[in-house]
């Protein structure tokens, strides 16, 4: 029975980013000031998705086979110069557990990346934007020389 449990384990294990966490992860957004429009869209230039901050969204991790999500958000607000940020998945640590069995090798070439799992967004994206006066002030200001 001892047997039975460990071999259960070590096949638990394998895919372990899939089994233990999601293949699209909740993304809070803010800005200063707050109620800033945004428009998300994706490594193919789609918008994937449009709103006012402060927002929490679930994106996906994944952007296909062994590829990560990557994103652009970009935050508008009359009176306000626009400002754009990237939001890129990186390494889900769950995806370095697969390597510590033999069996992970399937949940490392297989189930991860298929699923999207092996990668994992930030938790949070803000921005502070900038007063469209301020911002051509400080563009057209000359420095006088002494």
């Amino acid at each position: 029975m001892k047997a039975l449990w460990i071999i259960a384990s070590v096949l638990s294990l394998s895919g372990c980013a899939t089994l233990m966490s999601e293949s699209e992860n909740a993304v809070i957004l803010t800005s200063a000031p707050s109620k800033a429009n945004f428009k998300i869209t994706n490594r193919q230039g789609q918008v994937v998705y449009t709103g006012m901050t402060p927002a929490t969204l679930n994106l996906a991790s994944g952007a296909g086979y062994f590829k990560r999500a990557k994103y652009t958000i970009e935050f508008q607000k009359p009176g306000y110069k626009s400002a754009n940020v990237a939001l890129n998945a990186d390494y889900n640590r769950w995806y370095q557990m697969n390597f510590w069995t033999v069996l992970g090798v399937v949940g490392a070439v297989g189930v991860d990346p298929v699923t999207g799992a092996m990668w994992q967004l930030p938790e949070r994206a803000s921005q502070t934007l900038v007063p469209a006066v301020a911002a051509k002030t400080l563009t057209s200001a000359k420095v006088k020389k002494p």
